[in-house]
């Protein structure tokens, strides 16, 4: 079943399954359990509190809210998404950043994680303290000059520049590809496989299943 809402400022509540709810222009307000959700234009509350559900905030800034009970959630965020807070954000949901291989960095800023992507941004609230943070894209640096890059994401890409970089990661399951000029990498993390680059790199890796290779 799809319920559509219409231009303006809707509020629709779902319980049912297999439900699929487009909120449409306007600021709405979205409880969708057991649905897929796409706010739509405008600034959006929406909120589940059920397993194996896909959101997406849509244009505007929006808030997702995650209930106790929710589970195994993609959170899909696009170009031309705005600036939008997730709360509830757990370590088995995960963060899709355009196709899956959208680019974005990521800080922690006190207890929350600000993912920066498509010249806006997501604040994962509270999230400085989930075990592990399944962020589906390129973790990516700023092509005009070297990179400082701090990772600590699972299951996600980085890639350096063209200039020396400097990256640290601490994520499992992770592609490190340092790009070119003289870079470092430090790795402390497991399931990780490195590439080098044109440039004299220099690795220090203190985990395990490790593959390491450069040119």
């Amino acid at each position: 079943m799809r319920i559509a809402g219409e231009d303006g400022n809707d509020s629709i509540v779902n319980d049912a399954i297999g439900v699929s709810i487009n909120g449409g222009a306007g600021n709405d307000l979205i409880s969708g359990n057991n649905a897929t959700i796409i706010g739509g234009e405008g600034n959006d509350y929406l909120s589940n509190d059920a397993a194996q559900v896909t959101i997406e905030g849509g244009v505007g800034n929006d808030t997702i809210s995650l209930g106790s009970n929710s589970s195994n959630v993609v959170i899909q965020y696009a170009e031309g998404d705005g600036n939008d807070s997730i709360i509830g954000f757990k370590a088995s949901d995960t963060l899709r950043i355009g196709d899956g291989t959208g680019t974005y960095s990521a800080q922690t800023i006190s207890n929350d994680v600000v993912v920066a992507s498509y010249g806006a941004s997501l604040t994962l609230s509270g999230a400085s303290g989930v075990a592990t943070l399944n962020i589906l894209g390129t973790y990516s640096g700023d092509s005009n000059e070297g990179s400082n890059i701090y990772n600590q994401v699972d299951n996600t890409l980085i890639t350096g520049t063209d200039n020396a970089d400097s990256i640290s990661n601490i994520g499992d399951n992770v592609t490190i590809s340092v790009g070119g000029g003289n870079d470092t990498v430090i790795n402390s993390a497991n399931n990780v496989t490195i590439s080098g680059g044109a440039g004299n790199d220099v690795v220090d890796n203190l985990g395990d299943n490790v593959l390491i290779n450069l040119f």
